[in-house]
């Protein structure tokens, strides 16, 4: 199944008015204009009247061409001969939200998706009125985008022939970075054009050293508004490297620094790609003479949905059990980390273990380090 992602724009509204001048509309549409999604409910008036009238025009025209969304994920369908999964993003407006809620409906009631999961994401400060609400936008949207993701990009495409222009420098190059494919159709054009992966690897970025300064780069993504913080940014030899990932600013003559949309789409290809766990130095020992440990520990054990899966309860432990091999690993999870406390290859010792040794707090409390591996995905 294909995870489509689909910025949204307001080109179904450009072709209403190709239909129609209706001028009732066109003064609903421009007071809407530019208006932040957050006073939506406030405007329900509005929002009905464009609705009802672009739902009876959808009865009078043809569907498939009613936007260029519409039409580029079609297009899209019949390219790649998968099912989908399609994943609307629309701006923080009114029209911007009131737009992917038309498309959402209109999509369903199309034969090519009736079977797949059509989903309608408002991107936060996605707008392009304030520069500073902007960023903060796209890195909602690049957070959004790595989470639909999960590590798997084999099966991702980024469709941006809607939503804003401003987008797609940054959506580029995190495809680019990831290896995913991007896709592009001209509305008044029937060729679907693919914007093909460049050979470039994530190599290019030096994800050890990056995550040498996640204490700054967390500082960055609260965002720093005092002198001594923003000064010891400014000295820094993160600062000296990576200025680029650093959108800077002054406000009431303070300086104000926060990452910026190519920070956030580097700093989440390192987390991506790297999985970060801790372990006392029995596990760590274990794990170091293990070749057998450390590829399920790289290859499985990183992803949540198959560590749940493969996850038994047993003598008070959870025991991550690989299955047709004798690799368990017994681990527990604390504020979001992962705590690997004990490691088997062999089914005999893990047995002996695990009926001689019952899960108690005390385990919790013994040393851990942290340990990075490269997530290899399968």
């Amino acid at each position: 199944m294909k995870k489509i992602i689909t910025m949204v724009g307001t080109s179904i509204f450009d072709n209403y008015f190709e239909y129609s001048s209706d001028k009732t509309f066109k003064n609903h549409f421009e007071a809407l204009k530019d208006r932040q999604s957050k006073d939506y409910n406030n405007e329900l008036g509005k929002i009905e009247g464009i609705k009802k009238k672009i739902s009876f025009w959808l009865k009078e025209t043809d569907v498939k061409n009613a936007s260029a969304e519409i039409k580029s994920l079609i297009k899209l369908k019949e390219n790649l001969q998968d099912d989908f999964e399609v994943y609307l993003f629309s701006s923080d407006t009114i029209l911007g939200r009131l737009a992917g809620e038309i498309l959402e409906e209109g999509l369903k009631k199309l034969s090519e998706f009736e079977d797949g999961r059509i989903t309608l994401d408002i991107i936060g400060d996605l707008q392009v009125k304030d520069s500073k609400k902007f960023m903060n936008g796209m890195r909602n949207l690049i957070e959004k985008t790595f989470k639909i993701t999960n590590g798997y990009w084999d099966n991702t495409v980024i469709n941006i022939t809607g939503g804003y222009k401003a987008t797609i420098p940054y959506l580029t190059i995190l495809a680019q970075l990831n290896g995913c494919p991007i896709y592009y159709i001209f509305e008044d054009q029937d060729a679907l054009i693919k914007i093909p992966s460049l050979p470039l690897s994530t190599e290019v970025i030096n994800c050890e050293d990056l995550r040498n300064n996640k204490d700054i780069i967390a500082k960055l993504q609260k965002g720093i508004d005092n002198e001594k913080d923003y000064n010891e940014l400014i000295y820094s030899d993160f600062y000296r490297k990576y200025g680029v990932m650093v959108w800077e600013d002054y406000v009431n003559n303070s300086p104000i620094a926060e990452l910026n949309p190519l920070g956030k789409i580097l700093w989440e290809t390192c987390k991506n790609k790297l999985f970060e766990f801790y372990t006392n130095s029995q596990s760590k020992q274990k794990i170091n003479n293990s070749q057998w440990i450390q590829e399920v520990i790289s290859k499985k054990f990183w992803r949540e949905e198959i560590r749940n899966n493969k996850t038994e309860y047993k003598n008070g432990h959870q025991v991550y059990d690989d299955g047709d091999n004798p690799v368990r690993i017994f681990y527990f999870v604390k504020e979001g980390q992962v705590y690997i406390y004990n490691v088997f290859d062999n089914h005999k010792e893990y047995e002996r273990y695990l009926n001689s040794v019952s899960f108690s707090e005390d385990i919790e409390l013994q040393e851990f380090e942290l340990e990075i591996i490269s997530k290899e995905v399968l």
